[in-house]
């Protein structure tokens, strides 16, 4: 137990130093995988404490982060694949999926790694920064559970991103660390010219997000190869939302709403609203008029429907 209070404390400074150790140890194959795909800020973290309760699962965190994550740097912080990349991509991708490669970051939030190696738990594994490799991922790997898209409203996203990661003055996609990463994107540049006459950077960094996501909002939502959670529903009735998932996963329900009695509890303590309306509805209190305004026409070019400006829940007959 001392160990592992060490190490989560490493994990967050000084996690390359522990990484040769765990590259060391054998890992068993592990058959039973789970898999949570989204964007990060879009409540992959919430989701997931919920599904782990009902899984007694082991956490595999994010594995395309680009510096501490499983997939090189090389092929950006949002990857997607190209005619030089794919086969090589593909082929890491699998590995990923099947929960193979350890290290502190993706262990993270385990206070016991011996899972990862000996396949005693059931994987989690909770993907961010994914939602440009999904159609090929979608097509072209076989899951033998049904994963979890996860889809919340983009200016939610969004807001959360540019606050967490962005700067005032930089931006957050548009950044000299990750401007590089788009300049050469062919969506940027079938694109290009609607971003670059966008006459702020809120306007230009909220178009570069929809620009890498609006295939999802788009999507039909109705799959055989995966399962649609918005997150707003989840807010609103979560037993009723996970239901599908309950019965595919084999969850148990009373784990669950256990850790959702337990979250309500410390809502407020996370940054969450106790009243879910007033969590959904964070993002209207942070943009004037001109600003939703101008939101929605990104929206509108990007062909987003499923959401707009005007309420916080998905539109569902679009779905």
């Amino acid at each position: 137990m001392v160990f592992n209070r060490l190490r989560r404390k490493l994990t967050y400074k000084f996690y390359y130093l522990l990484d040769p150790f765990y590259k060391l140890l054998p890992q068993k194959k592990n058959q039973n995988i789970f898999n949570i795909f989204s964007e990060e800020r879009s409540g992959t973290t919430w989701l997931a404490e919920l599904l782990k309760a009902g899984l007694d699962a082991a956490i595999f965190w994010e594995p395309l982060h680009p510096e501490r994550g499983l997939i090189s740097s090389k092929y950006g912080g949002r990857p997607y694949f190209t005619d030089a990349n794919k086969d090589d991509l593909k082929q890491k991708l699998l590995e990923t999926l099947s929960g193979k490669g350890v290290n502190t970051w993706t262990a993270k939030m385990e206070n016991n790694i011996i899972p990862f190696y000996t396949a005693s738990k059931p994987f989690l594994i909770k993907f961010t920064r994914v939602n440009r490799l999904l159609p090929e991922i979608f097509s072209h790997f076989k899951f033998t559970k049904k994963p979890i898209l996860l889809v919340r409203h983009p200016a939610s996203v969004f807001l959360s991103q540019y606050a967490t990661f962005g700067n005032p003055n930089e931006g957050f996609y548009w950044s000299p660390k990750r401007k590089s990463e788009i300049v050469n994107d062919p969506r940027y540049l079938q694109h290009k010219k609607f971003i670059d006459s966008q006459e702020t950077l809120l306007f230009k960094e909220f178009s570069t997000y929809c620009m890498n996501n609006y295939h999802i909002y788009e999507s039909e939502f109705k799959s055989d190869n995966y399962s649609v959670i918005f997150y707003e529903d989840l807010l609103l009735n979560p037993m009723e939302t996970l239901s599908e998932v309950i019965l595919e996963w084999r969850l148990e329900k009373d784990k669950i709403r256990k850790i959702i009695a337990k979250l309500n509890k410390t809502n407020t303590s996370q940054g969450l609203e106790k009243n879910p309306e007033l969590q959904m509805a964070k993002w209207d209190n942070k943009l004037t008029n001109i600003e939703k305004e101008k939101f929605q026409a990104i929206l509108n070019y990007f062909s987003i429907k499923i959401y707009n400006m005007k309420a916080g829940r998905p539109i569902k007959e679009f779905s």
